[in-house]
């Protein structure tokens, strides 16, 4: 492939591409909020300038659906709770559905105790965790997310530091804080580099960063579909990203024993944890006082000049629910053929037209 495929790319409006996934899911036998859910937890990662997690994945969770491996009609469900922690069964349905019943459950249960924490078990892939992180800094909540995979087969992708088989799945950690200025959202990946990002690199014929992944001998790889189908990707940082990832399943395996058809040793689950800002100071003046430790940050002197210091989150344009869905979204032409590909031939709702 050229320089030149690769580089192109294709804009559709923001509003356009919810409502079209939005559909595809009611297709695929969503009801409507779940399916907005889906399609705004897409769409509002590539407005974040996260298009590895954007409305791309609508091929995966189409395919997912079609081998009954995602149920986009099951409906999360609270199994236990009491006054400060929950678990939710996701019942394998769309992730971001579950995850708009636990967030919610978060906020509630933090505002009456003023902490919260909710397990959430069986559910489909989360997306961009940030989403859900800013959904509680907008309502006064410190929030802290993570999603914790290990030796759980069809999830492995990264191996430990020292090793070569597939331990950990990119495992995941989100922080959402109140701020002046714009809330601090902090979204990272345990791993090196994402499973989603090295997928779209494959796809687009472009090879992997360096020093990110490697082959099934523990040499460094940069071949995407190599490393897909035999190798492993690196933990980010080396011993910190591997300390995160095992923190993810420490928090993960809370929730209790893995799925019934995994290894008796393995792990899957997503954690939460909400506080109340106002249980320790009153919001204004801790929203005043982070704002301001973030603004004295991006004053700093940049390493490049023209590259100004930024705040995590801060790149693309943060959203949190359907209505703040504005603007144009930008897909590569891999994105765009497989997206129109994946419609056709499963006889869902046409893409919309893209410029």
């Amino acid at each position: 492939m050229t320089a030149e495929a690769v580089e192109r790319s294709f804009r559709t409006p923001a509003t356009a591409a919810l409502e079209w996934a939005t559909r595809v899911f009611r297709v695929l036998g969503a009801d409507h909020t779940t399916a907005q859910d889906a399609a705004l937890a897409l769409v509002a990662a590539d407005l974040a300038g996260h298009p590895s997690h954007g409305v791309r994945l609508v091929t995966t969770y189409a395919h997912q659906a079609d081998s009954g491996e995602l149920l986009p009609e099951a409906r999360p469900a609270i199994v236990r709770q009491d006054a400060h922690s929950t678990v939710i069964a996701g019942r394998r349905g769309l992730g971001a559905g579950a995850m708009r019943l636990t967030v919610r459950n978060a906020t509630e249960q933090a505002r009456r105790h003023g902490a919260a924490t909710v397990l959430l078990t069986d559910h489909g892939h989360l997306g961009r965790l940030g989403l859900y992180v800013a959904q509680l800094s907008a309502a006064g909540m410190v929030g802290v997310l993570s999603s914790g995979y290990g030796l759980l087969p069809e999830e492995a992708v990264v191996a430990p530091v020292g090793g070569v088989d597939r331990v950990f799945d990119t495992n995941p950690w989100a922080f959402g804080f109140p701020a002046e200025g714009g809330d601090i959202i902090i979204d990272m990946s345990s791993a090196a580099i994402s499973y989603n990002a090295v997928r779209a690199l494959g796809l687009a014929g472009v090879p992997i960063p360096g020093h990110v992944a490697q082959d099934r001998h523990g040499q460094p790889c940069t071949d995407p579909d190599s490393v897909l189908a035999t190798g492993s990707l690196l933990p980010a940082g080396g011993a910190v990203g591997y300390g995160l990832a095992l923190a993810a399943c420490g928090l993960a395996a809370l929730a209790g024993g893995p799925p019934a058809s995994a290894p008796l040793e393995s792990i899957a689950g997503t954690f939460l944890l909400a506080l109340d800002v106002t249980r320790y100071r009153p919001l204004a003046q801790y929203r005043r006082h982070l704002g301001a430790a973030a603004a004295a940050v991006r004053a700093g002197t940049p390493a490049k000049p023209g590259s100004p210091v930024r705040t995590p989150g801060s790149r693309g344009v943060l959203v949190r629910s359907p209505r703040e869905v504005s603007g144009t979204i930008e897909l590569s032409e891999s994105t765009f053929r497989e997206l129109e590909d994946t419609c056709h031939r499963m006889r869902l709702p046409a893409f919309p037209e893209s410029r």
